[in-house]
């Protein structure tokens, strides 16, 4: 990861499904450059165009989908 990339905690994906709603939901939102979903991990690893949105937004989104999330401590 480097300074442009943010990781963020995803709890109640249980699916592949699941991992592409969240990845579709993110990828949509002003600013994203690139998502990648692990499943697995829980986690969602986000890169960002010039102007980042903000992470509030980003957290919301997700929550839109059903699923809740929060930045990872690391």
């Amino acid at each position: 990861m480097n300074k442009r990339d943010l990781k963020l905690n995803i709890s109640g994906m249980s699916c592949s499904g699941c991992a592409n709603i969240v990845k579709n939901a993110l990828r949509s939102v002003p600013g994203v450059k690139e998502v990648e979903v692990d499943l697995a991990g829980k986690i969602a690893v986000l890169s960002f165009r010039e102007t980042p949105p903000s992470i509030d937004l980003l957290i919301e989104t997700i929550r839109q989908t059903g699923f809740d999330a929060g930045r990872c401590d690391d």
